[in-house]
């Protein structure tokens, strides 16, 4: 029952005591009636969100997330309330499972249409197809995407609308959709404004929907300290849904002097946000408010098995070698091991002296006991980066590379040497121990994209003639080697 219906029973009521001569309870009534009136001036939303799903289309190997879980849990909310709308906030796709990737995004956003979401915003990594295959997967999501800061380089219309109005059980609930400000896609044929221009087209539409909308949500994709900037220019607008840096904010952030709340659901399927609002139909303003984050345990999450059977009959279709076993792990094996576990099975697959490999491509590692397939492969490595070269480099060049290299996640991994890296060091004093010989040539293996570095940042003599692109990648010398352990009833350990 609504709130206005509410109302209209307790009145009623209160008409018929009247009309029933029970006068002692007409004071009652009339007691009741402002605070009755002021109740039915009030409605509720609950916001549902995800962002930077990342083409984390199975069910985690570390039993968290997936998408059947992602509608699984919005499909038992919405059979449970009527006033529920299902944003996303950019990234759907790149960086996970072999199906969406092949399929160029096509398969994750057909699978995303049984969530029913409302509102997609692109991200970044949504572009990574073109635009025109963007707008189809969009529409296999049933949902719209809005943009408001695209535009296009020639000068015609952008594919996506800026905004629009939804009907939330009886709350209007304007939604404006932007992409990451100053970003340039790839293709050449738009672009996306700065982060000025962008809060002057949210500003604008804001405005020119706020006269019919009780609620303005802007869903983007942008970081929440981006979206803080743009919440101060443009207060018209009552919360953001931000992405792009992978946030897990348990709690909604609150900008008290603008009145606006700013939440986001960390990355790959894990996680689904969820934020019930109380609105007041009469000023708009947002009166409560409690947010969360649903972390999407297997093991007290609701599965889609629809979803889930839907997946594993069109990955036997489209891409059977995802299915394939090809090893089992002997223990958990950290992103640290296994980017070293990428530079041996390199070095083994090219017959190289060095193997190397960057920590900044691998996406996570394996849970001990786990059978490993070849989407588990596939996922585990960043696909821009999956090309390798064989190149000739001196011991000294080698040494070189590595303390360029920077600490964390770009710090790389090698195989066929030993060597110390302090990079708490000053620059050209990182390294301290090394087994190389400076002067001895070596056949190295290593990601295509780092030749640039050699080349560029390091000016190291590398003929172009000398570089061989290897007809093999990174994932295809880690399932080779995961094969051959396995082969020999041996369970793939990690390399300390």
């Amino acid at each position: 029952m609504g709130p206005f219906s509410a109302l209209t029973c307790l009145l009623s009521g209160g008409i018929n005591t009247l009309m029933n001569g029970k006068l002692r309870n007409l004071s009652v009534v009339l007691a009741l009636v402002p605070l009755l009136c002021t109740y039915a001036a009030t409605d509720t939303v609950l916001l549902l969100h995800t962002n930077d799903i990342h083409d984390h289309l199975r069910p985690g190997l570390d039993e968290l997330g997936g998408v059947p879980y992602i509608v699984g849990y919005v499909r038992g909310v919405r059979a449970e309330r009527p006033d529920v709308i299902l944003v996303d906030a950019g990234d759907v796709v790149n960086k996970g499972d072999m199906l969406p990737s092949i399929t160029r995004g096509e398969a994750i956003y057909t699978a995303l249409r049984r969530a029913r979401y409302d509102v997609l915003a692109p991200g970044n990594h949504c572009f990574r197809y073109g635009l025109d295959q963007l707008s189809m997967n969009a529409a296999l999501t049933g949902g719209e995407m809005l943009c408001a800061n695209g535009v296009m380089q020639d000068g015609s219309g952008f594919p996506f609308r800026a905004a629009r109005i939804i009907d939330v059980d009886g709350a209007k609930v304007g939604v404006i959709g932007f992409a990451l400000p100053s970003l340039v896609p790839p293709g050449g044929k738009c672009k996306i404004l700065d982060l000025d221009r962008t809060a002057e087209v949210l500003a604008a539409k804001a405005a020119e929907i706020d006269a019919e909308a009780h609620l303005v949500v802007a869903v983007g994709h942008a970081n929440s300290r981006t979206c803080t900037q743009l919440a101060r220019k443009v207060p018209a607008i009552d919360v953001f849904v931000s992405g792009h840096s992978h946030e897990i904010l348990h709690e909604p952030i609150v900008l008290d002097d603008v009145n606006t709340l700013i939440v986001q659901a960390g990355s790959n399927a894990r996680f689904v946000g969820r934020l019930e609002l109380t609105i007041d139909l009469e000023t708009e303003a947002v009166l409560s408010h409690r947010g969360l984050l649903v972390e999407l345990k297997h093991s007290t999450s609701p599965i889609d098995g629809a979803t889930a059977k839907w997946i594993r009959q069109t990955e036997s279709e489209k891409c059977p070698q995802s299915q394939a076993v090809i090893g089992q792990t002997g223990s958990n094996i950290t992103t640290l091991q296994l980017s070293k576990l990428y530079a041996r099975a390199l070095r083994q697959k090219a017959g190289a002296d060095i193997g190397i490999c960057h920590r900044q491509r691998v996406m996570g590692g394996f849970t001990a006991g786990r059978q490993i397939d070849g989407n588990a492969v596939y996922a585990s490595y960043q696909g821009d980066g999956r090309e390798v070269v064989l190149v000739s480099l001196k011991g000294a060049d080698v040494s070189r590379y590595l303390d360029a290299a920077k600490k964390g996640a770009n710090t790389p991994t090698w195989d066929g040497f030993t060597a110390r890296v302090d990079y708490d060091k000053p620059a050209g004093q990182r390294v301290t121990e090394s087994s190389l010989d400076p002067e001895r040539d070596y056949v190295v293996i290593l990601p295509a994209e780092q030749i640039n570095t050699l080349t560029g940042k390091l000016q190291i003599n590398i003929p172009k003639q000398s570089i061989t692109l290897c007809d093999y990648t990174t994932v295809d010398a880690l399932s080779e080697y995961n094969e051959a352990i396995t082969a020999g009833s041996g369970k793939v350990l990690p390399i300390e």
